[in-house]
């Protein structure tokens, strides 16, 4: 709670497996006005899941996937950000993102460059629900957002 900086930074030099469940951060300091919920950033592949993992009130992104992330979320939510909800950045980046939801940020899900999938997920009352190269199976719920946005299709998922 009022924490200064980012409540969790994963910055590694070499390959690397996270596991994050059960994680609350709330209310990330509005200096510096970058601080972010959960942030990856890897030379080497970071490679894990994310389980109930919940963000409110940072003042940049909820989960922010800089490089060479490569994660499944579920369960997760980002709300009331400054930012996107959740976001990737790199073309090494290949996030999932399934049953969660983002509120109240600027863009729900954003992919400034790689793989971001999701499934079963809510955009609620976002700026923007969600920029069109996110990967979607069809079976998200929009409601409230300024913006809606048609996600990309599939995005590599394969329905089976």
């Amino acid at each position: 709670f009022n924490f200064s900086g980012d409540g969790i930074e994963i910055n590694q030099s070499q390959a690397s497996n996270v596991f994050l469940k059960n994680v609350r951060i709330t209310n990330g300091a509005a200096t510096p006005s970058n601080s972010v919920g959960v942030k990856v950033t890897a030379a080497g592949a970071c490679v894990g899941t994310m389980d109930d993992v919940h963000v409110d009130g940072v003042s940049s992104h909820g989960f922010q996937f800089v490089s060479n992330a490569i994660f499944v979320l579920r369960n997760c939510n980002s709300a009331r950000n400054g930012g996107s909800g959740f976001r990737t950045e790199q073309a090494s980046d290949n996030v999932t993102v399934l049953d969660s939801i983002s509120m109240g940020n600027n863009f729900g899900f954003e992919a400034t460059s790689g793989n971001l999938r999701i499934s079963n997920c809510g955009m609620f009352n976002n700026n923007t629900n969600l920029t069109t190269n996110v990967g979607s199976t069809g079976n998200n719920r929009n409601a409230g957002n300024t913006t809606t946005n048609t996600p990309a299709g599939l995005g590599g998922f394969v329905t089976n």
